[in-house]
Formats: structure tokens, sequence, C-alpha cells
């Protein structure tokens, strides 16, 4: 498909867009580490991962969580205006799904710290019964989210790949090998097959995937919308 040159981003604010969303991966990436971070892996039932974590991780991470969440809404408008000279339809499909994929993840991760405290509080012999209440009520009001979350991950990949595959995009058909279900399958296959490795990208994987699309999407882009400027 041939690009449609008049839907072609101003590049300042398409860079700008995609700092914005860049930045957003790596803080809530480094809060959502911070918050889930186990040495032991993130195993166990009734959420024990949390253990480990310190209350000073559960205090600062949560709140670079919440606090830089919402530029990933910039993130997916910068990732709307590459595809859009391909085609309009997917390329809005992708900003739909990905804002209402965190603003779904944004009600899971704002919830993440507060149940981790809760863990340390409750998590003993003489108040285990409440806390095994209290943390399937939990899974049942908001872990069950992150089964939500990918679905809705899934089907803007699917746009994502199609949209890139299909041409005139501002991308090369190979960034199709970004869309966010990617990489996060091949962090969870890490995690299985090295989980020496795998286990600290694991604990932010969705963040980790979205450094990866944000980043590679900043460097093809770039390099196109010059040599377009360039051509005009």
């Amino acid at each position: 498909m041939e690009m449609n040159k008049t839907q072609i981003p101003d590049l300042r604010l398409w860079r700008l867009l995609g700092m914005a969303g860049l930045i957003g991966a790596i803080m809530v990436g480094i809060g959502e580490f911070m918050v889930h971070f186990s040495p032991e892996g993130m195993e166990g039932e009734d959420f024990a991962l949390f253990g480990p974590v310190s209350d000073r991780n559960l205090t600062i991470g949560h709140f670079l969580m919440v606090s830089f969440l919402p530029l990933y809404v910039f993130g997916y408008l910068h990732l709307y205006q590459g595809f859009r000279p391909g085609g309009k339809k997917l390329a809005a499909a992708v900003f739909v799904f990905g804002v209402f994929s965190f603003m779904v993840g944004g009600i899971w991760v704002g919830s993440r710290a507060f149940i981790g405290s809760l863990q340390h509080l409750l998590d003993t012999p003489e108040t285990v019964e409440i806390w095994k209440e209290v943390a399937a009520r939990y899974f049942f009001f908001l872990e069950n989210l992150v089964q939500a979350l990918r679905v809705l991950i899934l089907a803007l990949s699917v746009c994502f790949i199609a949209v890139v595959i299909r041409g005139g995009t501002i991308y090369p058909r190979w960034y199709a090998a970004c869309a966010p279900i990617i990489p996060l399958v091949l962090i969870f296959t890490c995690y299985i097959l090295v989980p020496s490795i795998g286990k600290y990208l694991l604990p932010a994987a969705m963040n980790v995937a979205h450094v990866i699309v944000f980043a590679l999407s900043l460097i093809t882009g770039t390099k196109r919308l010059r040599s377009l400027e360039k051509a005009s």
C-alpha cells in the first residue's frame, strides 16, 4: 500500500510524543520492578512474591508507576501518527486498544503496592486466615484484570502487525515484529528457559516490551521522516 503523504506527521511533535511514551515505559518499568521483583521469582501462593519486597520499595515503586503511567497515552498517539499514513482505521484501532489497555493496566498496577503491604501485615500465623480471604477477594476483583489486559494487548498487536505489514506507514515492515505481544512472549519464554535472566525482565514485562516498541519506533521512524523531508 502506498503512503498517504497528507497524513505524514510533523517530525518534532511526533518525536516529542514518542519520547514521552518512552520515558513513561522506562519509569513505570522501574516502579513495577521495585514492586514485583523477588530473588526467588514470581511464583508462590497468596502473593508470596511480595514477602522479600521492602515497604520502601513498595512505596517508591507505587508512586513511580501511577505518576508516569499517563505518558503511555502520548506514546500511543505517537504510534497512531506513525501508522496513520498506511491506514487511519487500523491506526485508530491501535490507539484505542492501547489506551484501553493502559486504563485497565493502570487499575491493576495501582493496586499492587497495596496488596503487597497487606501481605506484609496479614500473612502471619495469627491472621493467616484473614489474609487468605483478602487475597482471594483481591484475586477476584483485581487480579482477573490481567486476563482482560492480555486480550486487549493481543487485539492491539493484531492491528499493529496488520497495519505495518500492509505498508504505507513510516516504518519498515520488519517493525511488525515489535508488536507488544511478541516481545512479551519472548520475555516469558526467557523466564521459563533461562530464569536467571528472565527473573529480571518478567517483573516489568509489559514495560520492557514498550521500551522496545517506542525506542525502535523513534529510531526507524525518525530516519524515514527525515528522508521524506529531504525528498520534498
